[in-house]
Order: C-alpha cells, then sequence, then structure tokens
C-alpha cells in the first residue's frame, strides 16, 4: 500500500516554524543548568512550590491546560495499547518534547539544491514514520511479525526509538550527512548523544529515563544484530531520501548534478541497512513485504521524476532463488 505523502505529517506542514538556536555552547551539563534547549525550556522530575516554573515562556499550568485541550500529533498517531503508556509522561515534558521536535528545521545547508518552499521540522519527521509504522502493522502482516518476533515490546520499543531519535537536535539543530565532516558538523554530532541522554534523563523518572537512553544508545549504534535498530534506521534515512526525491530542484527532467552527496549519502545508507534486514529475516515473504514498502513509499517518488534510484536488483538478489518477489 502505497501511503499517501504529505510534507509533512497532518496539522504540520502548513504552518510557520520557529528557526531554532543553531548552537548552544554546553560546557557543564549539571542538574542546576538543566535548560533543555530554547524548546524544551527548564524541566525537573522533583515538584515544586511554584506554579511559574517557566518552559519556554509558557507556564505549567498554561502548558497542562493545552495538553489537557489538545492531543499532540505523535500521541494521535500511536496505536491505543502504546499510547497508554505514552502519555504517562507529563503534561510539561509532553509538550516540551513536542515543542522541541517542532522548532527544528531539517533540510538547512544541503549540497544538492530542495525547492524552497518544502520546508519540514523534526515533529514532521517523527510524525511520518509512525504513519509508517501504523500502515506496517495493519497491511504488512509478515513483515510486522517479522521486526517484532512475536513480542509486543519488541514493537513499542521500535516506536519509542523512532520518537527519540532525533532529541538530540533540539537545540543543536539538523545537520545535513555532508555536513557531518566539517568541524562544525563533527563537534554538534560528538555533542548530540550527551545533549539527548542529559534532556531524557533530567525530564523523565529514573525508570523511564534508563529505558529511552537505552533505545536511544541502540539506534544510534546500530548493531548488525539489532533488527529494530536497523529497520528504524532504515526508515529514518528512507523517508528523509524520499523526500528529497520528492523537492529537489532538476533543471531538466530527471538529471541532477550526481555529486550532490546528501542525494547520494541518503541512498547509500538506506540500501546498506535494506541489506543487513533482508540478510537477517528469517520469512521470504517479509523479505517480499518490505521491498514492496520502501518501494512504494521511497522509491516510486525517484520513478515518478526519473531520477538515478536504489539498484533493486541488488536487494532482489538476496531473496532465495525460488521465491518470486512481486516487485518490479
Amino acid at each position: 500500500m502505497r501511503i499517501r505523502q504529505t510534507s509533512q505529517c497532518e496539522g504540520t506542514g502548513e504552518t510557520s516554524f520557529d528557526t531554532p538556536t543553531e548552537s548552544r555552547e554546553m560546557t557543564s551539563l549539571s542538574r542546576e543548568d538543566s535548560v533543555c534547549g530554547p524548546h524544551l525550556g527548564r524541566f525537573s522530575t522533583s515538584t515544586t512550590d511554584s506554579d511559574d516554573l517557566e518552559t519556554g515562556g509558557v507556564s505549567q499550568n498554561e502548558i497542562s491546560q493545552n495538553s489537557q485541550q489538545e492531543e499532540d500529533h505523535i500521541s494521535i498517531l500511536l496505536k491505543d495499547d502504546f499510547k497508554r503508556a505514552y502519555l504517562k509522561i507529563s503534561g510539561e515534558v509532553l509538550q516540551g518534547l513536542i515543542d522541541g521536535l517542532r522548532g527544528t528545521l531539517r533540510w538547512q545547508d544541503l549540497s544538492c539544491r530542495v525547492d524552497p518552499s518544502f520546508r519540514e521540522n523534526n515533529l514532521g519527521h517523527v510524525s511520518e514514520l509512525l504513519v509508517w509504522c501504523n500502515a506496517i502493522q495493519q497491511d504488512y502482516p509478515e513483515l510486522y511479525n517479522e521486526i517484532r518476533d512475536e513480542d509486543p515490546e519488541r514493537w513499542n520499543d521500535l516506536l519509542s526509538m523512532i520518537i527519540v531519535h532525533d532529541i538530540g537536535e533540539i537545540g543543536l539543530g539538523d545537520v545535513p550527512l555532508v555536513n557531518q565532516n566539517t568541524e562544525e558538523g563533527r563537534r554538534k554530532k560528538l555533542l548530540e548523544p550527551e545533549w539527548a541522554k542529559f534532556l531524557i534523563l533530567h525530564s523523565l523518572t529514573e525508570d523511564d529515563a534508563s529505558r529511552l537512553i537505552s533505545l536511544y544508545e541502540r539506534y544510534e549504534e546500530a548493531d548488525d544484530n539489532d533488527k529494530i535498530a536497523l529497520f528504524a534506521k532504515a526508515m529514518d534515512k528512507g523517508q528523509a531520501t524520499a523526500n528529497v526525491a520528492k523537492h529537489i530542484v532538476t533543471f531538466n527532467q530527471g538529471e541532477i548534478d550526481n555529486t550532490a552527496p546528501d542525494f547520494l549519502i541518503g541512498q547509500a545508507h538506506t540500501i546498506d541497512y535494506l541489506l543487513k534486514l533482508l540478510h537477517m529475516f528469517r520469512s521470504p515473504v517479509a523479505k517480499e513485504q518490505l521491498l514492496q514498502f520502501f518501494q512504494e513509499n521511497v522509491i516510486v517518488f525517484f520513478e515518478d521524476r526519473k531520477l538515478p534510484h536504489f539498484p533493486l536488483h541488488q536487494l532482489k538478489a538476496t531473496l532465495p532463488h525460488n521465491f518470486e518477489a512481486k516487485i518490479s
């Protein structure tokens, strides 16, 4: 099933975004300095006698009222069994997370030209990944079972991993792949994991923080034997690559500068994770459904614009010779 594509999940695409602070020096990450970036505000798991604790310039009471009045975009997309656990997060922390993701713009300083009218933030990115997860759970049963290994908690781990995987960019900003080898890019990427752990640790109870930090670390490491982390990585890079294909500026149909690193690196990363998953999967039908899903939600946009795209024959070669994949 091809998911209805928008540049953002509904409710997050056609809005004006506040440009986040590009970088923030953090020489000391002590609890006394628990300012969670320009969007998360100040969080603490301890109680306070003041109702005026500031969170991005909004009082706790105002945040609680807003949280009760309007459910956030992420929780709307989560299935009920996981949503109950997710919504145990306090309204203050929940609103801070949503605001932080919403305030982090993606696609800044790209090497390839992207339509300037296209704007995406991390909230839209995460929300679309959750839409993909819902589609897989509903329409790709063998793929769903292969990912979770018949264990619902493994699927919940995937959802949690997706929600927190870019939390370290709050306040630091998104760093495109091509810029991660620059001095400033390296500095931000080195700081990002510690900043992410700091935000989680100082915003949640110890038990909840420990679990989310563990999932964040698994995502960052993406061990070749970690099916959940590899699948999260494949979806993350696939969603980003599909957006580049949809919005890259071409002077003639199908013609791009093939030296554009963002365009090529994103493809290479997605292929790498898909190949690792295909080699790991036990079910031939799950392999077919994995390719089918990425064909219908990523590769199709390269084909629509006649852009260079994934070598599907290389991916299909990992399937059993006696199994006919319905991927063209």
